[in-house]
């Protein structure tokens, strides 16, 4: 077939889902190949983007429209009432009570699970089983056959469960949904709405979703999320900057396309791309030196090849390496021994402070043994040492939004009508333990377990790069943090933490960055054929949250005493 003839009449690209996956690596990816398409085509084609959950939709068709000059438009839904949506807030303090609950709550309908693992989604189902309830489970370890059996079987079922992980959230249909119920909460609300949409399809049905939370944090996450929703609130899409292992796989790419291209020309197909257009010119052409230096591609007369090196490296099955743009999702299993305790989202590990700490995950308290970058897996043992309930493994990190979501929901002194008696018994619980907390505009620096917490709500981002500047310009180790808070070694007295959280906040506008851990380059794909600063640089921009820590350290400082 003759590829340029072929793609040279393309009329129109339809992108579905595009919020998820515009905001990482492969949204960048998919704008090249867009721009080189135009240019093979010789003619702007029509873009079209599909999605129900945008924050941002005007910022999204900008970066879409990247490199065309024709019309832009935004089609939004009708304009009407707001569909009606039943959501509630439920605590049952264990997957096997939420196994009780599912068996006796909504008999005779078909119910779609959603939680967060795999291992959990497959104790789930086994509970389920065991109570007599008809159930499946779908999840991405389990082969196409196996997962495509269990999803057809579920379609054509009543009176049934099945028990997913995300990947149902988009694509497969299942059917005409009755309930969706989540165990525990995800970490966005697009992700919340792309779950709850799956119900609501049927003439004269409404949306709906119950959250069953089998601990304390996540019930917090789950509330937080519901009062985001109330305020229409969904994340912007934000992709990632300086991508330069995402420039370094199009220049190969355009190398094989072209059967060599100009050193001086391979640039103007993809200069159209936001993320390439912003980069440095002098750090694209240390890129292409390096490359060349380090036998990756190889030069003849200004027009650029491959190299016998880089044949052997990605060549493999027709260079078919070269088109996918990530390794696998951005999670670590957490292990002890052969069981699979949980998942951690790689921001855990991305600084240099992070790996010889500690965590809580499963209800106790691990070190961290060994982290396996490649393999995504992190191996820990038994600790005694000392971490309040607040420090439990994010799956994934938790944004800005959230964290300041979840600091609203325990400074208000109401219940909200969307939780149920025992979902506020609970929360009402956590806000006894927590009486100073009533001005929401200020942080708080709380003596606590013998050791002072400072409490941000900065989100994990932010409370890194906090507690990184605090180590690095404070020469302070040991601190700790998460999404909701920052914790000080025990040495560290009240007023001494006052005075050095003080001292960041006459300089809250300075230049913050995290030192990227070195172990977590081998974890962006083709970091292996751009110079490591540049690997640095893309990483750090990746985890950084400017925004969060300016917002923090703007806010009073409240000593608690």
């Amino acid at each position: 077939m003759d590829g340029r003839r072929f793609l040279g009449q393309v009329k129109s690209v339809i992108i579905d889902e595009v919020h998820s996956f515009a905001g990482d690596d492969r949204g960048c990816h998919l704008l090249a190949l867009l721009a080189r398409l135009m240019r093979i085509s010789g003619h702007e084609f029509q873009r079209i983007a599909l999605s129900a959950t945008v924050g941002n939709p005007e910022f999204l068709s900008e970066w879409l429209t990247c490199g065309c000059s024709g019309k832009k438009t935004i089609l939004l839904p009708p304009e009407g009432p707001t569909p009606k949506s039943e959501v509630t807030l439920d605590y049952v303090g264990s997957l096997e009570n939420a196994a009780h609950v599912l068996g006796r709550m909504f008999r005779g309908e078909k119910r779609l699970v959603f939680i967060d693992s795999r291992a959990r989604a497959e104790k789930l189902g086994n509970e389920l089983r065991k109570l007599g309830s008809r159930t499946f489970v779908t999840h991405s370890s389990l082969s196409h056959s196996q997962r495509s059996d269990a999803e057809e079987a579920f379609q054509s079922a009543a009176d049934c469960i099945i028990v997913a992980t995300s990947v149902l959230e988009l694509g497969v249909d299942v059917g005409d949904l009755d309930r969706v119920i989540q165990i525990d909460a995800p970490y966005t609300v697009s992700a919340f709405l792309q779950r709850m949409g799956r119900t609501g399809r049927r003439p004269g049905s409404v949306r709906n979703c119950l959250f069953l939370g089998t601990g304390k944090p996540a019930l917090l996450r789950a509330a937080g999320l519901i009062e985001l929703f109330k305020k229409g609130y969904v994340e912007p899409v934000n992709p990632p900057k300086n991508t330069f292992n995402i420039l370094a796989q199009q220049l190969m790419a355009l190398i094989l396309q072209e059967k060599g291209i100009g050193r001086h020309d391979w640039f103007k197909w993809v200069q159209a791309v936001p993320t390439f257009a912003g980069m440095n010119r002098r750090e694209i052409d240390s890129m292409v030196s390096w490359m060349l230096a380090n036998d990756v591609i190889a030069e003849d007369q200004d027009i650029l090849f491959i190299s016998k090196k880089g044949e052997d490296d990605y060549g493999r099955r027709n260079f078919l390496e070269l088109l996918s743009v990530f390794l696998s999702a951005p999670i670590f299993v957490v292990v002890h021994g052969r069981e699979e305790l949980g998942y951690i989202d790689e921001q855990f590990f991305l600084d240099k402070q992070s790996e010889n700490k500690h965590l809580l995950l499963a209800g106790r308290s691990w070190r961290i043994c060994q982290v396996e970058w490649k393999a995504r897996r992190v191996y820990v043992e038994p600790s005694e040492s000392d971490g309040g309930a607040w420090w439990a493994g994010e799956s994934v990190g938790t944004s800005f939004m959230l964290s300041q979501a979840i600091k609203s929901v325990l400074a208000s002194p109401n219940a909200c009508d969307l939780w149920s008696h025992r979902a506020t018994n609970c929360i009402e619980a956590m806000r006894l333990h927590m009486p100073w907390l009533t001005e929401i505009q200020s942080t708080h620096l709380v003596k606590q377990e013998g050791s002072c917490c400072w409490w941000t709500f900065g989100g994990t981002s932010g409370n890194s790069l906090l507690s990184n500047r605090l180590e690095e310009e404070c020469h302070v180790e040991n601190i700790t943090r998460d999404h909701l808070a920052i914790r000080f070694p025990a040495e560290i007295s009240q007023s001494r933490a006052a005075h050095l959280i003080a001292s960041l906040r006459e300089t809250p506008n300075k230049a913050i960055s995290l030192q990227v851990n070195e172990k977590a380059l081998t974890g962006l794909k083709f970091s292996d054929i751009i110079p490591q600063v540049l690997v640095v640089e893309s990483l750090r921009h990746r985890i950084e949250d400017a925004n969060a820590v300016a917002s923090v350290l703007k806010s009073d400082l409240e000593s608690v005493y």
